[in-house]
């Protein structure tokens, strides 16, 4: 009995505490998911995130993360105009095949529907999931109900647009398709489901489309047209596959879905990709200029401004809603600019959108991309020039041989100098193996931008036949078409800055792989040295490995210098090492490295004191190349025995001669100075006539100074140069002799 009552006190505390349980509300969840959507292979779209009602959530920001398939969908950034989070500060992390969004703003937010939406390139024929791995608002509260979505890349993708409508007028929406070249497509069977409380969707009209000549069936029923066409023939080409025809209703926005896509009995694999109609109070914009249907080449830049206008004069904003990667439109002039690459042959869909923040207007052409072959070509880097030159300037030089004939495509930009157009035109291809100089062989004629800092090499004006040209002594047609088909050839680009060549691309197979990296071995990472003694002892030896080109091409190894970690232009060195990556770096090298990297000036050296250096190898077949990993040593500077007895200046100003002698195209003089000056070089020919000038510059007193003489656009001889430094006080002049050999 004692037993049975404690039972029953048991029971009765379990039944209270479940009673009280029961009256505690549950937590509040707001609903957010991805969609399952589709796109086009080779458009950008967008993908956005929704969500349930945030209205009092007290939501000030958000973090999620989402990993999806990179090679069938690339998520590059995120899109908040017009979305729950406009106004916030966002930043995007996007590594792989994952996204980072991180939201915060001052006010919550408010309302359903989009939070923001996701940037996409879609790529290859597949599906991929779209998973949250997290997402959180605020520090936890509310929790979030996630829904993952998907998108699917199908075989034949349909479209329809995001398009606009006043009430009470009648409405054409076209239905766009990839390419149903080759397909074997003779029937589709369609669904598409629409509010038939913003548009009344009743019918179809085939005329002009690839559906012209088909027997077509529609049944429209409530908020639902399904199409069912059927031909004799194959269909083909890309474009608008039909047209919906309707009547707009009332204001508002209607999803226009595909509900159901089959082509044929289900092959090929179609899928729909969705839109929208938007119904507004004020007027709807309407474009006085559209892209028509257009066919350009591989290569070649499409250039279209797009004009819309307003009924009410509002200012209008351009976008381009669906569209090839890398297609732009400037927001404001509707300047659309679109260059494809080499992998861009085929038909692709361009819908431009002009909207006036209440109301929008879409306009769709198809652009045709011909196929041009480019069996070579040279990336043009400063890397690549021999001597390595420190540019910003960097292009790309597609060169197609069929039979004797040469033609040469591409672009380059951001020189640190106009293009020297008195050196046979400024761009040409020459003959020569990686990390040597050869003679030009083909002259170039590039169509430069208003700075010519920049410009573009078009076929038109770059197609040659060889047989037809002169080539320097022991070169003919034959060996000229060999060295571009065997990586015996490059394309060299001549500035004011740099006579002999400011970028170079070695001529190499499409579709070439870069050299794999090659490290340093020794020294190690974090080794110190005292750079000390007798200048011509050994400081240390600079090994590395020995990388393999996955082409078989040769390879080139340079070894990069700063004083910086993250090796910036200016300020950093290369060393060319060859074929055999090994240096001996001295005393007298350590002290030199040190004092660029210390600013010290002779009569102040810091003894004592010690600087990091960085450095890292570079592998390069002449056209790509591999950074490896980067070493950093230290040095500490002391007394360099002979060459700095009391770290004395020159007493005189003399002339070391220049080398090398003869050259080409450039050489170095060097001098002593005695005192900071102003050196400038004059070259004269035989005849006394001044054929060049080296800008003065500002040089600081010390032995072994130099100044570097480019004579890259003089012809082979010999010349006197007169090397004029001049002081606060006095003008010193030294003269010299130099012989150019071409």
């Amino acid at each position: 009995m004692h037993r049975l009552s404690r039972n029953l006190k048991q029971l009765l505390t379990l039944m209270v505490a479940v009673c009280f349980l029961g009256a505690i509300p549950a937590a509040a969840q707001v609903s957010v998911s991805l969609p399952d959507g589709a796109g086009a292979a080779g458009t950008s779209g967008t993908i956005p995130v929704t969500v349930g009602d945030l209205t009092g959530e007290g939501v000030l920001s958000f973090d999620f993360t989402i990993t999806f398939d990179e090679s069938v969908v690339d998520i590059t950034g995120f899109s908040a105009d017009g979305t729950i989070s406009e106004g916030m500060s966002i930043s995007a992390d996007t590594t792989g095949n994952s996204i980072r969004v991180v939201a915060a703003g001052a006010e919550e937010l408010t309302g359903s529907g989009t939070l923001i939406n996701l940037n996409a390139d879609f790529g290859a024929e597949g599906n991929s999931a779209l998973t949250f791995t997290d997402f959180v608002f605020n520090e936890g509260t509310p929790a979030a109900d996630l829904s993952d979505g998907a998108i699917e890349i199908p075989e034949v993708a349909l479209s329809l647009p995001h398009t606009t409508g006043a009430v009470g007028a009648d409405v054409t929406i076209p239905v766009s398709t990839t390419d149903l070249t080759g397909g074997g497509v003779l029937a589709y069977d369609i669904t598409i489901s629409f509010d038939e409380e913003i548009v009344d969707i009743s019918g179809i009209d085939a005329t002009g489309t690839i559906s012209d000549g088909m027997s077509i069936n529609t049944d429209t029923a409530g908020n639902a047209i399904r199409i069912v066409a059927a031909s004799g023939s194959e269909l083909s080409g890309t474009g608008t596959l039909i047209n919906l025809t309707g009547t707009v209703i009332s204001e508002g926005m209607s999803v226009l879905d595909f509900t159901s896509v089959t082509l044929n009995e289900g092959t090929p694999h179609g899928a729909g990709v969705d839109g929208s109609i938007t119904v507004g109070a004020e007027g709807v914009p309407t474009f006085e200029a559209a892209l028509p249907d257009t066919t350009i080449s591989e290569g070649q830049t499409l250039a279209f401004t797009y004009v819309a206008t307003d009924p009410e004069g509002a200012a209008l904003t351009y976008s381009i809603t669906e569209g090839p990667a890398g297609a732009t439109i400037n927001a404001v002039t509707g300047e659309l600019q679109w260059t494809p690459g080499l992998d861009d042959a085929g038909s692709h869909i361009i819908t431009v959108e002009a909207d006036n923040g209440t109301q929008a207007v879409t306009t769709t052409a198809t652009v045709t991309v011909t196929d041009v072959e480019a069996e070579f070509q040279a990336n043009l880097s400063g890397i690549n020039e021999v001597p390595p030159v420190l540019s910003s300037g960097a292009g790309i030089a597609n060169i197609d041989i069929d039979g004797n004939n040469v033609t040469v495509t591409g672009s380059f930009s951001n020189l640190v100098s106009d293009v020297n157009t008195a050196i046979r035109g400024g761009a040409h291809i020459h003959v020569g193996g990686v990390g040597t100089n050869g003679p030009i062989v083909i002259e170039l004629q590039p169509t430069f931008a208003t700075d010519e800092r920049s410009g573009t090499f078009e076929a038109d004006s770059n197609t040659v036949d060889v047989t037809t040209l002169t080539f320097p002594e022991g070169i003919d047609a034959d060996s000229v078409l060999s060295a571009l088909q065997n990586g015996n050839a490059y394309v060299n680009v001549h500035t004011d800055a740099h006579g002999s060549g400011e970028i170079r691309g070695q001529i190499l197979r499409a579709g070439n792989s870069p050299p794999d990296a090659s490290q340093i071995t020794s020294p190690v990472d974090g080794s110190s040295y005292d750079v000390e003694g007798d200048p011509e002892d050994l400081l240390f030896t600079i090994a590395t490995s020995v990388s393999a080109d996955p082409d078989g091409d040769e390879v080139l190894f340079l070894l990069q210098v700063s004083s910086e970690p993250n090796f910036p232009l200016a300020g950093t060195e290369y060393i060319t090492f060859g074929e055999t990556p090994s240096l001996d770096v001295t005393v007298h090298d350590g002290a030199r490295i040190f004092d660029e990297a210390s600013g010290a000036e002779p009569g102040e050296i810091p003894i004592g004191s010690s600087e990091d250096i960085y450095m890292r190898t570079i592998a390069t077949d002449g056209s790509q190349w591999t950074v490896g990993p980067t070493v950093q040593i230290s040095l500490t500077r002391g007394l360099v025995t002979d060459t700095e007895p009391g770290l004395e200046l020159p007493g005189v100003f003399s002339l070391k001669g220049n080398y090398p002698n003869p050259f080409n195209p450039s050489t170095t003089v060097r001098f002593d100075l005695p005192a900071a000056a102003n050196v400038s070089v004059e070259v004269y020919d035989m005849l006394g006539r001044r054929v060049m000038t080296v800008q003065a510059t500002s040089v600081q007193a010390g032995a072994e100074r130099s100044v570097e003489i480019d004579a890259a656009a003089l012809t082979s001889g010999t010349y006197v140069y007169r090397v004029i430094a001049e002081t606060t006080s006095d003008t010193m002049v030294k003269s010299g002799k130099m012989t150019l050999v071409k």
